[in-house]
Formats: C-alpha cells, structure tokens, sequence
C-alpha cells in the first residue's frame, strides 16, 4: 500500500520539527509552522491554520484574552521565508 500525501507530509513535519529551531514551531501546537502570523493583541506568533480554528469558536487571543479576529493576524513574511530556506 502507498501511503498518501497526508501521511508522507505529516511524517515529514514530523521528523522537521524534532530538529526546528523553537522559533520556527506554533507556540500552541509546537510543530513546524507553515504560515507564521503574528497576533497583535499579545505579539507572540503561531501557525496561521491553529488560529484560524481557534478563531472559529472563540474570537479571543489564546494568551492573553484580548478580542481578535481573523483579519486582525499579521502576516510574518520574513519568518516564512526563513523556515521554507530551513526545510530545503
């Protein structure tokens, strides 16, 4: 059986995030993020796809309780674009 795209992804995140440097990983989840953005309420930064779920049900800023929406997440480019060098 070949195992699908998800499954060879997540093995793959997997293994990155042992080695990542700590400011690569979701301070919520602690694995590899993709899609760093910043949350202005507190300043601290997470994966934009754990935000976004936790968004979905409660529009507060996980650290700090502060009120957020989701187009209030600042996107880190530069953090993005060191973690994509760091993966290849």
């Amino acid at each position: 059986m070949i195992p699908n795209y998800t499954q060879q992804e997540a093995e793959l995140e997997e293994i990155l995030g042992n080695d990542a440097p700590e400011e690569f990983l979701c301070l919520l989840t602690y694995k590899l993020m993709k899609d760093p953005v910043r949350l202005p309420t507190s300043g601290n930064i997470c994966d934009r796809s754990t935000m976004q779920r936790i968004l979905l049900n409660d529009e507060h800023d996980p650290f700090n309780r502060a009120p957020l929406k989701y187009d209030q997440l600042i996107e880190e480019h530069e953090l993005k674009e060191r973690i994509e060098r760091w993966i290849k």
